[in-house]
């Protein structure tokens, strides 16, 4: 894919930069704005319902990730089964 994705909004043609995106992301604005390779005429409700989904799945993430983090820092090890290592037992 070119670093530039030109796309149709209402009927008025629009370009930007890919360039910085990820690969993931630009895979995402072709199935969006290019299925079956050919340009699509999108409409701005799509484009809400677009960003509507996108915005629920990364939440969906962002609180997931909040969730492992609380769960791996309310998992410590009780302080009685740490021996520092100038204590080490010889085995």
């Amino acid at each position: 894919m070119s670093e530039k994705l030109e796309v149709n909004i209402e009927g008025k043609l629009f370009a930007f930069s890919t360039k910085e995106l990820s690969c993931a992301v630009r895979e995402e604005l072709l199935a969006l704005f290019y299925p079956n390779g050919q340009r699509k005429r999108v409409s701005v409700v799509e484009l809400l319902q677009a960003y509507i989904i996108a915005a629920e799945k990364y939440a969906k993430i962002h609180s997931s990730l909040e969730s492992l983090y609380h769960e791996i820092e309310n998992a410590s090890i009780p302080p009685q089964n740490i021996i520092p290592e100038n204590h080490a037992q010889p085995y």
